[in-house]
Parts: C-alpha cells; sequence; structure tokens
C-alpha cells in the first residue's frame, strides 16, 4: 500500500522522499510489477563482496543509499535513473551486459 504523507511516501515498511518513490514508480513501469513488489525484490536481492560481507537493500532516512539489482529478479533491459538520488552503492547481479546505464 502507497500513503503520502507530506513530502514522503509509504511502500511497504519504508518512508521514501518524492525521488526514490518515483524511482521505485519507474522500475515498477518498467517491470510491469506493483511497486511492493520492486521493494521486496530489492530486499532479497544480496551480494557477497568480501568473506562474510553483503551488500543490500539500505534506506537511510528516506534516501534509498545501497541496492542490489539482481537481474533474475529485476530484469530489465535499460537502466534508468531519476534526478537526485543518494544511492551511493550499487551491486549489479547474474546481470547480462548492460548497454546503457541513464
Amino acid at each position: 500500500m502507497v500513503k503520502e504523507d507530506n513530502d514522503t511516501f509509504t511502500i511497504c515498511d519504508y518512508e521514501l522522499r518524492v525521488q526514490d518513490y518515483q524511482q521505485i514508480l519507474l522500475w515498477a513501469g518498467q517491470l510491469d510489477i506493483d511497486p511492493e513488489q520492486v521493494i521486496e525484490r530489492l530486499e532479497d536481492s544480496e551480494l557477497e563482496i568480501f568473506e562474510e560481507e553483503n551488500l543490500k537493500f539500505k534506506v537511510r532516512g528516506s534516501a534509498i543509499v545501497t541496492l542490489v539489482w539482481d537481474f533474475e529478479l529485476l530484469p530489465l533491459d535499460k537502466f534508468e535513473w531519476m534526478e537526485e538520488l543518494s544511492i551511493s552503492t550499487i551491486g549489479l547481479k547474474n546481470g547480462k551486459a548492460i548497454e546503457k546505464i541513464s
């Protein structure tokens, strides 16, 4: 369920600022799934970067700061970004070569 609260929107258990909410909606539209399913699949995605250290989906405050994009769970051909995102770390998993990251 998506609920608007001032300048944030709730998806699953996350209060997301407008840019991050719009990014989730963009990916949901591209994948033809609900925004909640995008969040759930991001939560299920994990990437081992060092022995016993994994990257996982992380929201700090109301901004997405870390995510792992698992192409088996979220099969995109073109990766598009909204402006003003705060994502500082992204891991790509099970992916074919990406032609363009916008």
